[in-house]
């Protein structure tokens, strides 16, 4: 079995980011005496749920001869392309079957935790592994038996939320006698590799789930905020009008007069004589319209006898209107 491989048999799930280089290419080139330029040297993406000591721990322990291993996420060289796990390997120790790891011997005597029970057999001493097949059935919770020399499992918290994958009591003890029998066999065990491979996805997926669910609710009270700013400007704004109400036509007309020149009024009066004239009455009896002169000089004017007369040019008029 080559190493990547197995990494991939031992590690569900993980990403391989670099293996044999090109030594002509660029990266080879700048570092000729990498591993990677002979294959022997595999880079990948670190693991959810275990730290790179572990990892390394736990590829000398399933037999390979690690000559070279960086952490290049806390510790990059500088020929680093990004965050990884760097190993490189020369590869793998000739496992010997253990010494009584017939299928006989298996049935005759398995391992078990002390002092506890497995579907309510007392298994605090050696008990026969065709004993524990026997046993009955119950709703009490079964613990899987701690083979000798398994590769070390690290049991995942359950995350709220993420309903946990299809394992049962019966899947656990045969998937423990079948990773004892490959042990013993100098195989690789698969069955609880394969269980902590679904445990880190699900709790990948109970991450996500609360990772949306938190950009839900920032959103929400994002548009809230946003909603109960306009709302407040408003009010302000309503305020405002109120206590600074529009001038009526009448202000503005004054306003505009206060802010004419004196040349400027005189040609809005005389705008507004032709606009609205009176009417004067001759001494032949006509009758003439003649500018009120608004703002103007006013004409020469005398009332006699109650009638009103006005001087238009030489001539004095009757005043009509």
């Amino acid at each position: 079995m080559g190493f990547s491989d197995y990494l991939s048999t031992a590690f569900p799930g993980i990403r391989i980011t670099s293996g044999k280089r090109d030594p002509n290419s660029a990266l080879g080139r700048a570092n000729p005496k990498s591993y990677h330029n002979v294959g022997m040297a595999w880079d990948v993406a670190p693991i959810p749920g275990m730290t790179f000591d572990q990892y390394k721990s736990r590829v000398e322990q399933d037999g390979w001869n690690v000559r070279e291993a960086i952490d290049e996420v806390n510790h990059p060289s500088k020929h680093a392309t990004g965050p990884h796990w760097h190993m490189a390997v020369d590869g793998r120790k000739e496992q010997q079957p253990m010494a009584g790891t017939s299928l006989a011997s298996l049935m005759q005597s398995a391992y078990s935790p002390p002092q506890q029970k497995v579907a309510g057999l007392d298994v605090s001493q050696p008990t026969s592994l065709a004993s524990y097949l026997q046993a009955p059935l119950t709703n009490e919770a079964l613990k899987p038996a701690q083979m000798p020399q398994q590769p070390s499992f690290v049991e995942m918290a359950p995350v709220a939320g993420v309903k946990p994958k299809g394992r049962g009591t019966a899947n656990d003890i045969m998937g423990s006698i079948f990773d004892a029998l490959a042990a013993a066999g100098g195989a690789q065990p698969v069955y609880w590799a394969s269980v902590l491979g679904d445990q880190q996805e699900q709790k990948q997926q109970g991450f996500r789930q609360q990772q949306l669910e938190t950009e839900g609710r920032q959103r929400l009270a994002e548009r809230q905020a946003e909603r109960a700013a306009t709302m407040q400007q408003w009010i302000a704004q309503q305020d405002w009008k109120k206590q600074n109400p529009d001038p009526t036509s009448m202000e503005n007309d004054l306003a505009a007069w206060n802010r004419m020149t004196p040349e400027q009024r005189a040609t809005y009066a005389q705008m507004q004589d032709v606009k609205s004239p009176i009417a004067v009455s001759q001494p032949n009896g006509s009758v003439v319209r003649v500018p009120r002169a608004y703002g103007a000089p006013q004409p020469q004017a005398q009332s006699i006898d109650g009638r009103h007369y006005v001087k238009v040019g030489d001539q004095w008029m009757e005043v009509t209107e």
